[in-house]
């Protein structure tokens, strides 16, 4: 840069030489050239200012100045402490690293224990599942052991039924022996004896005379048993039309004989039957009648042969009606008759009895006999149960009654000790009395305030704080009777739990 500076100067000069000879000739021009020579002398300032820093810049980094002993121990100290702090950061490294591999070691382990928990997870479920299995092996298994127990019974109930139809077979066989037998019989002594021809004293068109018909009086209630009677009494045909409608008009009673003025007196009893029909009758039609005898029940006051006798009138309304045909009578009684039942238990033994072939009557005998039974059996467990509750129930009576004794024993003790007490008072206030107990004079014994004080303002108080004294002991009795007492409660609940 100085070089070529140099030149530039060289130059300068040059051209100031060459200037100095042209300088008369243009004026602008020496204006130019100073100019040009004060720009030359601004970059040679520069330079040198830049000469200056680069050697401020040459310089050494790290010179030793001449320090004094106050930096130098500051020095020091400093240097001591970055020692201790690269001390501390080497010791907080090597925790951070046991740190960390005490993390590594946690999430290991627990990454052991997630493991663990997902196959625990999984026996438990498994476990689950089994459980399952096993309650629902339980329920087939108690539903197995009900049908079981169901086959059982109807076992139990075709063998009665068997054991009832091969008596009945023995019965017909031996009944059919002794017909056959008196047949032998028979034929035997008509061979021998030719027996007269009687003539039966009773034609289809002769009557047999026997005396008046008995008809049941009739005042206007239950009409229908008293027309059973009387259409009874025609169908049969032992009276003559004439009898019957004597003992039907004679054996009406109060009103109910005016209902037949209005007939002729020579109206027969179907005429007479007619009329009271229209008047005592039932006024329920036939599907009245037939949703009473299919919605009707056995009520549980009620025997199984009221209920089988019901039924059957029912039926029997309804046949007059037309409404049932008579050939039917047995299956509709006997499905009615065992669906009304009121036990349960009564209708599964009779439900094998409803399915065969026995006739209404059979059936409803069979369920008298179970229901006797029944009524006859739980009569013996409600003995049973008194008789075990009379045992519980004496022997908490018995400790009753000797808590109650021992009670009575001690109140009667402490009201002796207090009447005893009271007694030995009442001798030594006396006593005092005697002696002069209200002398005030100057004498060593004064009356008030003696040992024995009398019956003055200090003997009462005394009596009062020995009367308060006893009324704890009181208390504690009251206390110790009622916690006995509730002790006898709690032990009768027990007994009666048990």
């Amino acid at each position: 840069m100085k070089d070529r500076y140099s030149n530039i100067n060289e130059t300068g000069s040059i051209y100031d030489k060459k200037s100095t000879e042209i300088k008369d000739e243009n004026p602008f021009q020496n204006t130019r050239r100073e100019l040009y020579q004060d720009e030359l002398n601004d970059n040679e300032e520069s330079e040198n200012r830049s000469e200056e820093r680069n050697k401020e810049n040459k310089r050494p980094l790290y010179s030793e100045p001449a320090y004094s002993s106050e930096y130098r121990e500051a020095m020091q100290k400093m240097k001591s402490m970055s020692r201790e702090f690269d001390e501390i950061k080497k010791g907080q490294e090597l925790e951070l690293s046991k740190m960390l591999e005490q993390k590594r070691q946690f999430e290991i382990q627990r990454q052991k224990k997630l493991e663990e928990e997902a196959e625990l997870q999984e026996s438990i479920e498994e476990l689950e599942l089994k459980e399952k299995e096993i309650e629902l092996n339980q329920l087939k298994a108690s539903k197995l052991k009900m049908e079981m127990e169901a086959i059982r019974k109807d076992d139990e109930c075709v063998n009665k039924n068997l054991k009832i139809l091969r008596l009945r077979r023995c019965e017909l066989l031996e009944r059919i022996q002794l017909k056959k037998t008196s047949l032998e019989t028979e034929t035997e002594e008509k061979v021998k004896k030719p027996e007269p021809k009687i003539e039966s004293g009773i034609s289809k068109q002769d009557h047999v005379f026997v005396g008046k018909p008995f008809v049941p009086a009739f005042d206007g209630k239950n009409f229908e048993d008293w027309k059973i009677e009387v259409e009874c009494l025609v169908k049969s045909k032992m009276y003559p039309e004439p009898l019957l409608t004597q003992g039907i008009r004679a054996s009406l009673k109060g009103n109910t004989r005016r209902r037949l003025q209005s007939l002729n007196p020579s109206a027969t009893s179907a005429e007479l039957l007619e009329k009271l029909e229209e008047v005592y009758g039932s006024l329920k039609e036939s599907d009245a009648l037939m949703q009473d005898f299919y919605s009707s029940k056995q009520n549980p006051s009620e025997s199984a042969s009221d209920w089988g006798v019901r039924v059957e009138n029912v039926f029997q309304k309804l046949v007059r009606k037309g409404e049932i045909d008579t050939s039917q009578r047995n299956t509709i009684l006997k499905r009615k008759f065992w669906r009304g039942l009121y036990r349960d238990k009564l209708r599964e033994a009779m439900r094998v009895s409803h399915e065969s072939t026995d006739t209404f009557e059979i059936l409803r005998k069979k369920t008298r006999k179970e229901e006797e039974e029944m009524d006859s059996d739980s009569k013996v467990v409600s003995q049973n149960e008194t008789e075990h509750s009379s045992k519980v129930h004496q022997p908490i009576r018995t400790i009753q009654n000797t808590k109650e004794s021992k009670l009575d024993t001690v109140l009667n003790r402490m009201e002796a000790l207090e009447r005893e007490i009271q007694e030995l008072r009442r001798d030594k206030s006396q006593g005092v009395k005697d002696r002069g107990g209200f002398f005030r004079g100057r004498s060593r014994f004064r009356g008030g305030r003696g040992e024995y004080r009398g019956r003055g303002r200090d003997g009462r108080d005394e009596s009062q704080r020995r009367e308060n004294k006893r009324e704890p002991l009181k208390e504690k009795v009251d206390k110790q009777k009622q916690e006995q007492t509730n002790q006898e409660k709690s032990d009768k609940k027990e007994q009666l739990n048990e």
